[in-house]
C-alpha cells in the first residue's frame, strides 16, 4: 500500500498531466472504461498530477487503508440504485374538468361586424 505514490511516480514519468489509480484486489480491477460506480469505490489508491494548475495529489481509500491525515483519503461514494417512480395518478379534481369555461369568449361567440 505504501508502495503506490511510487508506482505512481514511476507510471507517469515526466508527463505533466496524469491520472493513475490503483486496486488492492485484482479481481476489481476494472478492464475498461468509463468505471462503474462499484468499480470506483472498490479503488484503493488514486494519483492526480497537472502541472499546468499545479495539482499534484495522492488519495488513498480510507475503508481499505488507514491514513494519519484524513485529507488523504478519497471522499467516499455514495452508490444511489434506480427505482422507478410511482406513476402519476391523477386526482380526482384534476381528473373532472369544467364542461365550459363561464365569462370566456369564443370566436364563434363574437358577431361579425358588418
Amino acid at each position: 500500500v505504501e508502495q503506490y505514490p511510487a508506482l505512481a511516480m514511476r507510471a507517469c514519468g515526466e508527463r505533466r498531466i496524469c491520472k493513475y489509480a490503483a486496486w488492492s484486489d485484482a479481481a476489481k480491477t476494472p478492464t475498461s472504461f468509463p468505471l462503474a460506480p462499484e468499480q470506483v469505490a472498490t479503488m484503493a489508491f488514486s494519483y492526480l498530477r497537472d502541472r499546468d494548475t499545479g495539482v499534484e495529489k495522492a488519495l488513498w481509500n480510507c475503508a481499505q487503508t488507514k491514513r494519519p491525515d484524513r485529507r488523504q483519503c478519497m471522499k467516499q461514494q455514495v452508490l444511489l440504485t434506480a427505482s422507478p417512480a410511482p406513476a402519476a395518478t391523477p386526482s380526482a379534481a384534476a381528473a373532472k374538468q369544467p364542461d365550459e369555461l363561464v365569462g370566456v369568449r369564443r370566436k364563434a361567440d363574437v358577431a361579425p361586424s358588418a
